[in-house]
């Protein structure tokens, strides 16, 4: 897809990022996470384990998803 990943930011294990999704500034992704479609990851947020962020979602600031989360359609954590 268009996916991009820039910045400090950083994806790593298994993780992937997919579709039009983004993940910038300092944002990490890890273990099996996974974010997807129109997604957005930013600032100091960290997403892991088995969670998913799709849709519009966008997780900023210092927000931590993780666990089996979903986050999606145009839900926003902060």
């Amino acid at each position: 897809g268009e996916a991009k990943v820039f910045g400090e930011a950083k994806v790593y294990d298994n993780a992937k990022v997919s579709g039009e999704a983004w993940v910038s500034d300092n944002a990490k992704v890890s273990g099996e996470a996974w974010v997807s479609d129109n997604a957005k990851v930013f600032g100091e947020a960290w997403v892991s384990d088995n969670a998913k962020v799709s849709g519009e979602a966008k997780v900023f600031g210092e927000a931590k998803v993780f666990g089996e989360a979903k986050v999606y359609d145009n839900a926003k954590v902060s």
